[in-house]
């Protein structure tokens, strides 16, 4: 066996919960919106955009299939993912 080697570090603001599909990792920043980077090199991860709704707190995501499920604070936040992960779009949002 050998021991776990730390490879990188990315700063972040204040993370939550984090999914991943294909070569896109998503992670949730509260009210900074969803992170999404990507990890083709997966040492190296590279930060490509963020999604943001004013007034809105992302606590986790889920990658199931082709769409990205988030959880926020007042419900959910659907996304596809399945033309471009890297590149969620807007499905609908289901409030509590």
């Amino acid at each position: 066996f050998s021991s776990p080697q730390l490879m990188r570090t990315v700063p972040l603001f204040n993370p939550y919960g984090l999914g991943i599909k294909s070569n896109a990792l998503y992670v949730c920043e509260g009210n900074n919106g969803i992170w999404i980077y990507n990890t083709t090199k997966a040492f190296d991860p590279v930060f490509v955009s963020n999604i943001t709704v004013t007034g809105t707190s992302f606590y986790d995501v889920i990658p199931y299939g082709n769409i990205l499920i988030a959880q926020v604070n007042d419900g959910f936040i659907l996304y596809d993912i399945g033309t471009n992960p890297l590149q969620p779009t807007f499905l609908s949002r289901i409030s509590n």
